[in-house]
């Protein structure tokens, strides 16, 4: 942890490193099979402060174990870091960091983030037959065009 306590809004402050941590670690658990499981992330604290910080997991962990490291880690946040202007977890498998300055190449970082999900499509409707777009719909396609 850093020796220096933040001085401004540090409940606020407090809440804003515990919420933008939990939220990139769920975007670098959820990275694709292969990919790099971290993410990294800058708010605005003050008009003239940002936050930033960074999670990551080591690439041989799933989705689910790389959560469950992370979570872990997160749980230390409060006895470590509470009121701090940085600070960091490390576990084998996993870690946290954040501070109020730059301590990564955030042009690097973006290069290599994990891609967001693909958007899921939805399929093409159905073709209905002639007599049916006349207004003859019968429940079972009826049904089927709710579902859909």
């Amino acid at each position: 942890m850093s020796p220096n306590n933040v001085t401004v809004q540090p409940d606020r402050f407090n809440q804003l490193v515990a919420t933008t941590i939990n939220d990139i670690a769920a975007r670098a658990a959820s990275a694709p099979s292969g990919a790099k499981k971290f993410a990294v992330q800058q708010v605005n604290y003050t008009g003239i402060q940002k936050l930033y910080t960074l999670v990551q997991c080591t690439p041989d962990l799933s989705t689910p174990d790389c959560s469950r490291c992370l979570e872990g880690a997160i749980s230390k946040l409060g006895n470590c870091c509470n009121r701090k202007q940085g600070g960091r977890v490390i576990f084998p498998s996993c870690n946290f960091r954040y501070e109020l300055y730059e301590f990564y190449n955030a042009t690097a970082a973006a290069e290599a983030a994990p891609p967001p999900p693909p958007v899921a499509l939805s399929p093409p409707p159905a073709s209905v037959p002639e007599t049916r777009r006349k207004g003859k719909v019968d429940n079972a396609l009826f049904n089927c065009l709710v579902v859909i």
